[in-house]
């Protein structure tokens, strides 16, 4: 269930990055007490003029009247955006006042104390420490910190290995974690209702949470693992028709390729798998390539849909070769059973995420060799040739020998012949 909605999180986030005038939130309304560490404005539409009040003792800051784009090993935000923030990096600090949205995909990612932001934040990354007032946070991670200087003002929503909370969360959370820790001394921390699905019920503190704490049990979804097996075979089945019905020749050449260039496919897979991403980053960065860089990332969706496909059916196709009628229906039902197998390996614990990623590399790597190079026809035909030009000379050896030794067995059965023909003669004449 984790792994599903760490995926599910992971196309949101893109996906809020390419879309970046789509906003989560909708509902602006915010109520303000005297618990609340700071003064936010009722409408947090406002933009500059919220921002501006609630720059304190920093001094002037740097301002950014335009959306920011940053990458790089180690980022570090200081000045103020007003817009939104896209950030790629691995050791990630914002120390800012930001009224738009925040994007940031990275290893470590911290918001500081002195940190403000008005807007929803998405969070793609291994660490999340949180020590500043933030909106609606949406954070995917492998642990996910909530300080006792941090402020989630409005919803808490997290996918993640595990959640500590020590601060406040204005309103409602929502996680599906492996743990989930409150940290409190009976003091209210969560003023709304609190929703998780774990392996085990946390041990809240009395008084901690303010709504309803709903907790389900994860459990092995027997169902589900039912419906992805049989919504797999089907795509598996639709694309295999498809080829036969459009590109015939196109399964054929995938078939080879699995035959005779797997190693070069499978680098061509890993490079594709690295490489396309990094492609449409350097377009959305510009600005100008942003619809290139859809493009892009929807061509590379396609290769990652379609990835698991090619594998079972040229692996299919080669086993459906083993057999001597090697018909349509033959290939249909090998390709089947290759699924079927795939499938259950990729069920395998601990292994078959590994199994599926190797899979899925193979997969793309002979989509894009079988799209893109032409040239495994035209090898395969130069190598067929030298195979025969051997096969004619043994062939030719063979006639050689053949004719070397027919005189000899001709010769020596007309000997034969003419010792058996006197011998004959001489029975008549002493008969007669």
């Amino acid at each position: 269930m984790i792994k599903k909605n760490f995926k599910i999180l992971s196309i949101l986030t893109l996906v809020m990055i390419l879309f970046s005038g789509f906003c989560f939130a909708t509902d602006t309304s915010s109520d303000t007490s005297s618990e609340d560490p700071a003064l936010i404005s009722e409408n947090p539409t406002s933009g500059e003029d919220t921002a501006e009040e609630n720059i304190s003792s920093v001094g002037e800051p740097n301002i950014v009247e335009e959306n920011v784009y940053l990458t790089g090993e180690d980022v570090n935000l200081t000045d103020w955006v007003i817009g939104s923030v896209f950030i790629i990096g691995k050791n990630v600090t914002i120390e800012s006042q930001i009224p738009g949205d925040v994007f940031v995909i990275a290893d470590q990612v911290t918001f500081k104390e002195s940190t403000y932001v008005e807007g929803n934040i998405f969070v793609l990354a291994n660490k999340v420490q949180v020590d500043a007032i933030l909106y609606d946070l949406y954070a995917c991670a492998n642990s996910v910190n909530i300080s006792e200087t941090g402020f989630i003002y409005r919803d808490l929503r997290v996918s993640a290995n595990e959640l500590t909370i020590q601060g406040k969360v204005r309103r409602d959370l929502e996680a599906n974690v492996n743990k989930l820790n409150i940290v409190s001394d009976g003091s209210l921390i969560i003023y709304g209702d609190v929703t998780y699905t774990s392996k085990q019920e946390a041990s809240i503190p009395e008084g901690s949470v303010a709504g309803e704490v709903n907790f389900t049990k994860e459990s092995v979804d027997v169902l589900g693992y039912v419906l992805k097996v049989i919504a797999t075979l089907v795509l598996v089945s639709l694309v295999l028709l498809v080829g036969f019905i459009i590109a015939p020749k196109g399964l054929e050449k995938l078939e080879r390729v699995m035959k005779i260039r797997l190693l070069p496919a499978i680098l061509v897979g890993l490079l594709a798998i690295i490489v396309i991403p990094i492609i449409s980053i350097i377009l959305m960065l510009t600005v100008i390539g942003i619809k290139a860089a859809l493009v892009v990332l929807a061509v590379y969706g396609l290769l990652l849909v379609l990835a698991f496909s090619m594998t079972c059916i040229a692996l299919g196709k080669l086993l459906a070769n083993k057999f001597t009628k090697n018909s349509k229906l033959m290939q249909f039902l090998m390709v089947i059973l290759s699924t079927a197998v795939l499938i259950g390996l990729g069920f395998i614990p601990y292994i078959g995420f590994v199994i599926n990623l190797i899979i899925t590399v193979i997969g793309v790597g002979l989509l894009v060799t079988t799209i893109c190079f032409k040239n495994i026809e035209k090898k395969e035909e130069v190598t067929s040739p030298k195979d025969e030009k051997i096969e004619a000379k043994k062939e030719q050896k063979k006639e050689a020998k053949l004719k070397k030794e027919t005189p000899k067995k001709e010769d020596k059965k007309e000997v034969k012949e003419e010792k058996v023909e006197p011998k004959k003669e001489n029975k008549e004449d002493n008969k007669e």
